[in-house]
């Protein structure tokens, strides 16, 4: 019987069909992994601030930008999130137990 949720027998998963990607879609790879990190910490070619590696230099832009997201970004790379920053003057009091 064919209709709705019930497709013909050519339609439906067969046990075995060489297909179907087994594996998956990698969790994340190697080698892109390794690119980026070579060249995080390779020299970044900025007249303006020489000998910095990638990362210091993007750490510097973001830092000095004008832009609040790449301010925020960097400050919660910093210090974690900054949602809940603040909170710590509405701690919960523990009730003295009376002995």
């Amino acid at each position: 019987m064919t209709g709705y949720k019930e497709p013909p027998k050519s339609g439906q998963f067969t046990k075995g069909d060489p297909r179907i990607n087994r594996k998956g879609r990698p969790k994340k790879s190697a080698l892109l992994y390794a690119i980026f990190k070579k060249q995080a910490f390779a020299k970044a070619d900025n007249f303006m601030l020489p000998n910095l590696t990638c990362l210091e230099a993007i750490a510097h832009d973001w830092l000095n930008s004008d832009d609040y997201k790449k301010q925020r970004a960097a400050l919660e790379i910093l210090f974690g999130n900054l949602d809940n920053m603040g909170d710590d003057d509405e701690q919960e009091e523990t009730p003295e137990t009376e002995e």
